[in-house]
């Protein structure tokens, strides 16, 4: 999977870099079989996606858990301390609190999850019916900027269940692209 970036390696980062790393992610997610979208109606596949959550903290070098041991073991020393590096600047910045702003996804199926969205399926909601929603962290990058962690959770089966994901995305030219996908499923 790829996702356009504007980044040349000698300029400082655009300021929607953090948006094309996510938004490159959750297409991602449309798109794997991996994970199991939990959609109300099944013409359409959407994913909802919440900013400013709370429920997303990220704690130490646990980012780096290798889930599926098999996809960490096909990253390259240097992509392992590039990724290691990017867990440190994860920590740093999910530590300052600041959230990714504005997020304006350009795929339709991307929903962005608003406080008014939870308040009103919560004031609807049945036990075991809450909507899937995927919550990040904002990334973390590689020294270089050229590597990206981003570590999320999201429900499924109705919010009585749960899993995690990490990904390491690499920058390409004006693309991100999708090195590795380590999903787990919680029972």
């Amino acid at each position: 999977m790829r996702f356009a970036c504007a980044q040349e390696p000698s300029k400082p980062p655009p300021p929607d870099r953090d948006a094309q790393v996510i938004e490159a992610v959750l297409v991602d997610l449309l798109t794997t079989p991996k994970v199991h979208l939990e959609e109300p109606n099944e013409k359409e596949k959407k994913i909802y996606f919440r900013l400013d959550s709370p429920h997303v903290q990220p704690v130490g070098l646990g980012l780096l858990q290798r889930y599926d041991k098999r996809e960490w073991e096909k990253l390259s020393a240097a992509q392992t301390r590039a990724a290691e590096a990017a867990a440190k600047d994860l920590l740093r910045r999910a530590g300052e609190k600041k959230l990714v702003q504005p997020f304006k996804p350009r795929d339709e199926r991307i929903i962005v999850y608003t406080q008014e969205h939870e308040e009103r399926d919560n004031a609807n909601s049945r036990p075991f019916r809450e909507p899937q929603v995927f919550r990040v962290a904002p990334p973390g990058y590689a020294r270089d900027g050229q590597l990206a962690l981003l570590s999320l959770r999201f429900s499924w089966s109705g919010g009585f269940h749960g899993g995690a994901a990490r990904y390491l995305l690499v920058r390409k030219g004006d693309m991100w692209d999708v090195l590795l996908r380590d999903v787990v499923l919680f029972p």
